[in-house]
Order: C-alpha cells, then structure tokens, then sequence
C-alpha cells in the first residue's frame, strides 16, 4: 500500500477555485493565494488522520474571507472524490476553524485553519 502525498493532493485539488496555491511560499508573493502545509496526524493501517493548514491570503478583509468561504465550501464536497491519483478522502473535519493570522505585510489580510483528512489508500 502507498498513500499519496496530501499536501500535493490537496494544491491539485484547491486548484479548481482559481487561485495560486503552494505548499512553499518566499520571496515575491501573488496578492491572492492558499498555502498548505501538512501539519500532523496520525496512522492506522488502512486509513490515516492527516492534518493540513490552510492559510490564505487576500487583497483586503472581505476578499480574505470570500476566499475562506469558497475552501470551506470545496472541503465540504471533498469526501469522496479523488483529490490525486492513489489518495481516497473519506473525512474532513475542521480541527481549527479560520481564524485571522496578522501578516507581516499590513497591506494584505491572512487567516489560517486546519482540517484533518481521513485518508486510505487506492492502490
């Protein structure tokens, strides 16, 4: 068995909501854009509790929390579907809900939050 590499799964995934998405971020940044990192979880032997944190960044506050709103809405309607080849998701719960994270830069607007994915294998 092999699970896939979530953090790879989930920029994929994330993908379809029309922004840049990362799982490294430095240097020059786009104004608009999702990070995800993986974060912990823990192991079974046919499934596996992932954590991801997802931190977005915006323009302004509103457009901050729009954007909040479009991945919660997408990690909703996760379950079930096949992020990346050789990943199955049966569950995601929120572990730690958006919360505002002040960036370094005052002339954008960030949040972070966490979801753990209940993840098996395909192959």
């Amino acid at each position: 068995m092999r699970w896939a590499n979530v953090e790879k799964a989930m920029v994929s995934y994330l993908r379809k909501l029309n922004v840049s998405v990362y799982t490294e971020t430095s240097g020059v940044m786009p104004a608009r854009y999702i990070r995800v990192e993986r974060v912990g979880g823990s192991a079974e032997w046919i499934s596996r509790d992932i954590d991801i944190e997802i931190r977005v960044v915006a323009e302004t506050r509103s457009a901050l929390w729009d954007l909040v709103s479009d991945i919660e809405t997408a990690m909703h309607h996760l379950p079930g579907q096949e992020a990346a080849p050789g990943a199955y998701i049966d569950d995601v719960a929120v572990s730690f809900g958006f919360a505002w994270d002040p960036p370094a830069n005052q002339n954008i607007s960030a949040a972070i939050g966490t979801f753990t994915l209940t993840v098996r294998p395909t192959e």
